[in-house]
């Protein structure tokens, strides 16, 4: 599977964004669309589209979108949400899910700073939970799906993905965030990720950069 990933657009969609995601198979979006659902549809007419919302998106993209999304796609478990933070820094609702989920790849937004790098998960206390992994299956909707604003706004704190259990021990995840695609921010460079997804592995990674 080839998969391109955005995040932060905040309504922008230039045609060299559309040029490098056309040759993948499913464009994920890690929330801050912004445009409304009319910009949304933008990026469907080009790819099926997997996404979250996040913090500046309206009431529309809220019920489009959950806050997180759980699946797994060619072997691989996949986590995203749109605030997470970076490896060692995570924000509490993004170290709830990731301790639950145990993902392979957690993906997310926000920062507007493109960052790919490998987590052992040993701040997230890897290696001290026993019992078997959430299940999972091949498909491009989740397994499990963060509450939208219809459901009631946010999950409390307190509560976890359903089905989510604590995995057996593993070495880590891959942490992907792939920087801002749109003009809002303070971002000199606009980014996006594209990649493929063979055997349980993440595989040929390329950054798409242009000047804002």
């Amino acid at each position: 599977m080839f998969v391109g990933l955005l995040s932060d657009t905040h309504g922008v969609f230039s045609k060299e964004f559309a040029e490098f995601l056309s040759p993948v198979d499913v464009i994920w979006h890690a929330g801050d669309w912004g445009g409304g659902l009319g910009f949304v549809q933008q990026i469907r007419d080009i790819k099926p589209v997997v996404g979250v919302y996040g913090n500046c998106d309206g009431l529309d993209i809220r019920d489009e979108f959950p806050e997180y999304q759980f699946f797994r796609e060619e072997g691989l478990s996949v986590l995203m949400t749109h605030i997470g933070g970076s490896p060692g820094h995570y924000y509490p609702r993004a170290q709830q899910l990731i301790r639950a989920c145990r993902p392979d790849l957690f993906v997310c937004g926000h920062s507007h700073i493109l960052k790919v790098a490998w987590d052992d998960g040993a701040s997230l206390g890897y290696g001290s939970a026993a019992g078997a992994p959430p299940e999972g299956r091949d498909t491009h909707g989740p397994i499990v799906g963060g509450p939208s604003r219809r459901d009631g706004g946010v999950s409390p704190e307190g509560e976890l993905p359903k089905g989510a259990q604590p995995a057996a021990s593993r070495p880590g995840f891959l942490y992907m965030n792939p920087g801002a695609a749109g003009l809002q921010g303070w971002q000199v460079v606009r980014t996006a990720l594209r990649f493929k997804l063979q055997d349980g592995r993440v595989e040929g990674l390329e950054v798409f950069n242009l000047p804002r």
